[in-house]
Formats: structure tokens, C-alpha cells, sequence
């Protein structure tokens, strides 16, 4: 009789034990795929608002300052897009520093090239 309890006892532990992993796993899952969308939206969000403030800022220097187009104009116009490059990089340099400080999540390489983008995008717009 010990013996028949042993051995069922046995089988419910290898018919439930993988069950079991599996959904320890998918748990894991689901955090490591929350925590992933959390990097790209703080990265999203973040650089974004980078690139627009950059972006906006060198449109508005551009109509403020230059009314028509000789050399001297548009030499400030490619140092401003130089300086406004550096800066941008600059900043998003800084912020990922703080957020490793601050331990949260962020994708590296989409920062800068989301900035870019949203600079380029509200410079045109």
C-alpha cells in the first residue's frame, strides 16, 4: 500500500512538474516583456521630446534671424544645425547616464535615433 502511494504521489509530480515550470516561465516572460516595453516607451517618450524641442528651436532661430539666403546665412544656418546635433547628442548622453543611475530601462541606440528623427520631423513641419 506504501508503495502504491509512493509511486502515484511520483507520477503526479512528473505529469504536474513541467506544467508547473511552464508557468513559472511564462510568468518570467511577461515580466521581461513588460519591462521591454517600458524600455522602448521611456526611450520613445524621452528622446522625443529631445528631438522636437531641438528640432522646433532651430526652425524658430532659422525664421527669427534669416530673412534671405546669402552665404553668410546659410554658413549659420549649417553651424546651427552642427551645434544643434551636439547638443542633441549631448543631452540624450546625459539622460541615459541618469536613467542607469536611476536603474530604469532604456534602449541606447533608438534614443539617438529617435531624436534625430522627431528633430528632423519638427524642423520640416
Amino acid at each position: 500500500m506504501n508503495i502504491r502511494i509512493m509511486n502515484t504521489h511520483k507520477m503526479l509530480v512528473v505529469l504536474f512538474l513541467p506544467l508547473y515550470i511552464a508557468s513559472i516561465n511564462g510568468y518570467e516572460h511577461k515580466a521581461r516583456s513588460t519591462q521591454s516595453r517600458s524600455a522602448y516607451l521611456s526611450s520613445l517618450v524621452i528622446s522625443g521630446a529631445v528631438g522636437a524641442i531641438t528640432g522646433a528651436s532651430i526652425r524658430y532661430a532659422e525664421q527669427r534671424w534669416i530673412t534671405n539666403e546669402s552665404p553668410a546665412e546659410l554658413f549659420l544656418i549649417f553651424l546651427g544645425w552642427a551645434i544643434e546635433s551636439e547638443v542633441r547628442n549631448d543631452i540624450i548622453a546625459i539622460l541615459q547616464k541618469n536613467m542607469d543611475e536611476y536603474s530604469l530601462s532604456h534602449k541606447k541606440a533608438l534614443m539617438f535615433k529617435i531624436a534625430w528623427l522627431t528633430s528632423w520631423l519638427f524642423y520640416l513641419t
